[in-house]
């Protein structure tokens, strides 16, 4: 079984796993690539803290992913109307 990590450079993060896992659109989007894959994991995971990259395991790591898809603004999909909604008793009706 082969090993691959994947890395996100700007922060310097990584997961290593299995590599027919392959990678998801979201770590496509965000740059993350293969930085190093071997058979054994123990030195996939010793060449990625050598180079500097602090390792996540896998639900941490998509935590982290789903957090860098999240701008953090919240959508408003309230509608508020302006007209007022009369009641039948309620209603003003025009003299002429």
């Amino acid at each position: 079984m082969e090993w691959h990590a994947i890395c996100y450079k700007k922060t310097k993060t990584a997961v290593v796993r299995r590599a027919d896992y392959g990678i998801s659109n979201t770590e496509w989007k965000y740059n993350c690539r293969i930085q190093c894959s071997g058979i054994h994991k123990p030195r996939v995971v010793e060449a990625m803290l050598l180079k500097g990259y602090e390792l996540l395991n896998e639900l941490d790591w998509n935590d982290y992913i789903k957090s860098l898809d999240s701008s953090g603004d919240i959508p408003n999909d309230v509608y508020v109307s302006t007209k007022k909604v009369w009641d039948k008793w309620d209603r003003e009706t025009p003299i002429y």
